[in-house]
């Protein structure tokens, strides 16, 4: 079976979003899961693959944190600035 790297694909068709790649880990990560490996070195690997997703996976919800936190305080910095037009201080207002 010939597998294609993720950039790859992603360079012949578009780029995935983080909630895509976010979806697919936790995808496999289940799909592990349901394995029952026959030896000790196929539980080992089965397990280091799981927890690197669950890594994965919580770096890509820092990110995706960060992202809307940096948008709420964005749109809070808009609603500020509508409001100060909207009902600007009277004269010796601060």
């Amino acid at each position: 079976m010939h597998v294609v790297p993720l950039h790859a694909m992603a360079d012949r068709e578009r780029l995935h979003t983080n909630t895509e790649i976010y979806d697919a880990l936790l995808k496999a990560h289940h799909d592990l899961t349901e394995l029952r490996p026959a030896t000790r070195e196929g539980q080992g690997a089965v397990e280091m693959v799981r927890m690197t997703i669950v890594a994965s996976n919580s770096a890509l919800l820092r990110v995706e944190q960060k992202q809307a936190d940096r948008r709420h305080d964005d749109d809070a910095a808009a609603i500020g600035e509508a409001m100060e037009r909207a009902f600007p201080p009277k004269a010796g207002q601060d």
